[in-house]
């Protein structure tokens, strides 16, 4: 399992595009934030970790699209446009990504907070 930990972090560290910070978490793996987006990969299967999703995002905003067989969710949440990418890595393994952006600047801090309200959801 650290290995397994491990591993994703370096490749989530390289495949981000820019420098990332790692937030450790047993539970979830690793969470990488960039300057874009917050991500983390979570043993959990699709269909509950998209009706997590939806779920979360009405609570705190309103879902505007939303596209379950390609795992995407588009809302405005406190003013910010938001995007959530739930990809499918195994049967028990999803990938979610969650980027926020206000007058087309990132907001990250929203994004690390709605994919926080979903991890302790599914939790």
């Amino acid at each position: 399992m650290m290995m397994r930990n491990i591993f994703l972090s370096i490749f989530l560290i390289v495949n981000s595009g820019c420098a990332a910070a790692i937030v450790g978490g047993a539970a979830v793996g690793a969470v990488a934030v960039s300057q874009d987006f917050a991500t983390t990969s979570v043993d959990v299967n699709y269909k509950r970790a998209w009706s997590i999703a939806n779920e979360q995002l009405k609570k705190i905003g309103e879902a505007k699209r939303t596209f379950q067989k390609i795992g995407e969710i588009n809302a405005i949440v406190e003013g910010s446009t938001v995007r959530v990418k739930i990809s499918k890595l195994t049967e028990r393994t999803v990938d979610i990504k969650v980027s926020a952006r206000k007058n087309m600047l990132p907001n990250t801090e929203l994004a690390q907070t709605i994919l926080a309200a979903i991890l302790r959801k599914l939790q």
